[in-house]
């Protein structure tokens, strides 16, 4: 467990508390993450780590250390895109019940978020998502925010009451940022906005949030800011937000006291440019702040920056063309979906402008199809209302339905004089 002087940086009891490391690049913030998500799945949180660096680092869950006999990695479980195809080595892990387990499965993203979380609780797995699985990170970013506006609701009707989450947020400036259309897309526009709204319920949803980012300023202005614990790593001095600058400062005074006073042998600070990797300040929501040290994670193998995530998961990738994706049986279960999503909407479709059209008539108000078609934006191939053909979907669906009155509404108008001009 990290400590932090006489109380500790890791908080387990139900404050749900959102982190922030901040931190220049290969300062050590994804080792202080994964290692603080370690301890709390050891303490029995579902565990989530829904996005990383393009280099897939999260795979790492389920590489076991080389060097230490007591690592055996956790198993994951992959959310991945039907255009993206993923080949796994098969191998094993040992849960600590003694089960043997896969170490590696994957999941669909378009299963719901309930079922995903239920999936991953069988084999006590981390929940890995990233928008590089996606053929473009615009579509992962829009998945994301569709997953975490959906979050909470899921956790209050779906899940157990004692089951506690930690989330754990990579490359946040990928998710939220000024930089708006980055990729071309409104995803980073949609899950800047999810994020937003997360930041604020993650607690009411039992979920601690540990996120990390190297340009603090971009989140500060894109986040509502509700950070308890701000984790900084080494940063170099023009990266120090703001908003930090009075811990610089004081930091600053300290060191300088020291050495004016020959105490540099006794002196407890480190300037933020100077961390090692395994250090951080960690700035408490009283204000307080304090020196602290923390470990790579014990369980699993941490990413290095020249080592190959996939090769070392045991897993390739390969981004499906649409003809592939049409072909596979993914791809034909998710055109099954869609289809009867498109059929389920334009059946409600027809039946809400059936009501619209039924009401008004029994008002006496003089009302056509084509009034209702255009109302109900039922819209022909030359882009204007088509009422007449409104009226006969709407008859064809209610013979299909067995509801004669749909039938005997739409006979009994097909001579109005506005119906016949479309």
């Amino acid at each position: 467990m990290i400590q932090g002087g006489s109380k500790p940086v890791i908080q387990l009891h139900p404050f749900y508390p959102a982190y922030f490391c901040i931190g220049k690049k290969g300062a050590g913030k994804s080792a202080l993450l994964e290692r603080m998500l370690e301890v709390y799945y050891q303490e029995g949180y579902q565990v989530m780590d829904m996005n990383c660096a393009a280099d897939l680092e999260s795979l790492h869950w389920s590489v076991p250390h080389p060097d230490r006999p007591s690592s055996s990695g956790y198993p994951i479980l992959v959310i991945l895109p039907a255009s993206t195809s993923m080949r796994i080595f098969p191998r094993t892990l040992k849960l600590a019940d003694g089960r043997e387990v896969e170490a590696i499965k994957t999941i669909s993203d378009s299963t719901s978020f309930a079922e995903i979380i239920r999936e991953a609780l069988k084999e006590k797995r981390v929940i890995v998502f990233s928008i590089h699985l996606y053929d473009s990170e615009a579509k992962g970013q829009l998945k994301f925010s569709h997953f975490i506006k959906e979050f909470p609701r899921v956790v209050r009707d779906h899940m157990p009451r004692d089951l506690k989450f930690a989330i754990g947020l990579r490359e946040l400036s990928d998710l939220s940022s000024n930089r708006m259309l980055t990729f071309s897309g409104g995803g980073e526009r949609e899950s800047k906005r999810g994020l937003n709204y997360f930041s604020r319920v993650a607690r009411h949803s039992r979920t601690v949030l540990v996120l990390d980012m190297q340009d603090p300023d971009q989140v500060y202005s894109a986040l509502t800011a509700q950070e308890d614990f701000i984790l900084v790593k080494r940063l170099n001095k023009h990266h120090i937000p703001e908003k930090l600058n009075w811990l610089k400062q004081d930091i600053g005074n300290q060191i300088e006291f020291a050495k004016q006073h020959y105490l540099m042998s006794k002196l407890q600070a480190v300037s933020l440019d100077r961390l090692t990797n395994n250090s951080f300040y960690c700035v408490w929501p009283d204000g307080e702040y304090s020196l602290e040290h923390n470990s790579q994670p014990q369980g699993f193998r941490h990413h290095e920056s020249d080592d190959d995530a996939l090769a070392l998961a045991g897993v390739s990738l390969k981004f499906l063309t649409k003809q592939e994706l049409e072909q596979s049986d993914q791809g034909k279960i998710e055109y099954l979906k869609k289809k009867q999503a498109a059929k389920a909407e334009r059946e409600q479709q027809l039946v809400n402008a059936y009501e619209m059209y039924r009401q008004r008539k029994a008002e006496n108000i003089a009302y056509s199809w084509n009034d209702c078609a255009k109302d109900c934006k039922f819209f022909g191939a030359d882009g204007k209302p088509a009422g007449n053909t409104l009226r006969i979907a709407i008859n064809r669906l209610g013979e299909r339905g067995g509801i004669p009155s749909y039938h005997k509404l739409a006979e009994n108008d097909s001579k109005d004089p506005a119906d016949q001009s479309s």
